[in-house]
């Protein structure tokens, strides 16, 4: 869902969201069609497959479109890698016991470890972009007790 998000803003921008509606309108069909036939056949399983296929579907198809309305340079196999990453990484964290609240929460920085590593390597995010994000959360935090005092204080 949130590369599709990312690559409606082409619609918005352009102004053409009726065009997005009939994206997500083909996207609502399948997964309302795939949850019908799938949660018969699989269970509840059947609905978490076919919101995946509709989200993947919704995706590929604005990604093909979106381009003809706002030319943006998005980086798709960057994307799809981290999703990948993701996903592999959930799967793996179901083989660990969860009994356990310590062993958990090492297994799940263990993870989280490996994430930040494989968004390196794969050159989603760089250094700059920690510092940047290390710059950033240091100012909200400093400009934090005035910001509370104005909500909690001030006259609206």
């Amino acid at each position: 869902q949130c590369c599709y998000t990312i690559i409606s803003s082409a619609f918005f921008v352009s102004g053409e969201t009726k065009q997005w509606l009939r994206i997500l309108a083909f996207g609502a069909v399948i997964q309302v069609g795939g949850s019908i036939i799938l949660v018969q056949i699989i269970g509840i399983f059947g609905a978490a497959i076919s919101m995946t296929c509709a989200n993947f579907a919704i995706y590929i198809v604005s990604s093909r479109l979106a381009p003809q309305y706002w030319e943006v340079p998005y980086q798709h196999g960057k994307i799809i890698s981290v999703i990948v990453i993701v996903s592999v990484l959930s799967y793996l964290r179901g083989f660990w016991p969860r009994e356990d609240i310590l062993m958990g929460f090492a297994i799940n920085f263990a993870l989280f470890g490996i994430f930040i590593l494989g968004i390196f390597v794969i050159g989603a995010v760089s250094l700059d972009d920690f510092k940047k994000a290390k710059a950033l959360i240091e100012a909200k935090i400093k400009d934090f007790p005035k910001r509370l005092y104005i909500f909690l204080f001030s006259k609206r």
